[in-house]
């Protein structure tokens, strides 16, 4: 029987933490241990989970962003797969037993993932998805179609040391790179199912455009200089395209356009021959 970690990766979350944990202990699929890491937060969230201390495995960090907590996680990880949960997020009850029965299946498979409801701050379903289309599963098809999110991946921990862990100096879109980087040498799968809950809320990361738009730049922009093939070139090309228009319109918006400028011209987007 495959063992399973549950990394719950947390930043100021102590209103939705608990909820986050509660998803955890409820799942059909006994998941074996429950890690915490509190990415350097400021409020009561390692407060609130002293009621779990006996079922939580509670790590406290220095603030490092999305990339530097899972990777706190996954070195503490002792299980065969490897699951993450932001704090702000809900996994549905079956989600650990539906993905363990694709990789009981396939055992070439190295990560599953699927879609996620979208709920408010307060618990209430809005009945839309995230990621709106099926997620892709080969690299080409994640460039084209997307990627599922980090509160849906299941991952085998030696693939980490196959492909390494996340990027530490991305704030956002390090789960982009690193799904990009599994399925340019693994099998994923995608269940096109909704196993687990997306909370939209003020305190949301993607709320900052410029943010998103920059962080979406970056990825796309290193993967153009490792892409496997011409296609993916093409295609991320036409995403960098798109992202430098959606980051001059936000510049604009910002009157930050000569930092926008500096920006670009240190970008090699913009000094190749396409």
């Amino acid at each position: 029987m495959k063992t399973i970690s549950a990394i719950i990766t947390a930043y100021n979350s102590e209103k939705y933490v608990c909820d986050a944990v509660k998803s955890v202990l409820k799942q059909t699929y006994p998941v074996n241990e429950i890690i915490v890491i509190d990415d350097g937060s400021i409020d009561d969230t390692g407060q609130v989970l002293k009621k779990f201390a006996s079922q939580v495995r509670y790590i406290y960090k220095q603030n490092g962003g999305p990339g530097s907590a899972r990777n706190e996680g996954i070195n503490a990880a002792k299980g065969d797969l490897i699951a993450f949960l932001d704090a702000d997020d809900l996994w549905k009850c079956e989600k650990i037993k539906k993905q363990i029965n694709i990789f009981n299946s396939y055992s070439e498979i190295g990560m599953v993932t699927s879609i996620m409801e979208i709920i408010n701050k307060d618990g209430i379903p809005s009945g839309r998805m995230k990621p709106q289309n099926e997620p892709g599963e080969s690299l080409e098809d994640i460039l084209i179609r997307g990627a599922g999110l980090p509160s849906t991946f299941l991952i085998k921990k030696e693939i980490f040391k196959d492909v390494g862990l996340f990027s530490e100096d991305k704030k956002m879109y390090e789960d982009w790179d690193m799904i990009l980087r599994i399925a340019e040498r693994h099998k994923v799968i995608n269940i096109n199912d909704s196993l687990a809950y997306y909370r939209d809320h003020p305190e949301n990361d993607t709320k900052n455009d410029l943010k998103v738009y920059i962080s979406q730049f970056s990825v796309a922009e290193k993967w153009l200089n490792c892409c496997p093939s011409q296609a993916s070139r093409t295609i991320l090309l036409e995403r960098l395209r798109k992202y430098s228009f959606s980051l001059v319109k936000e510049y604009l918006k910002n009157k930050d356009l000569t930092e926008f400028l500096e920006y670009l011209m240190k970008s090699v987007y913009y000094r190749i021959k396409r």
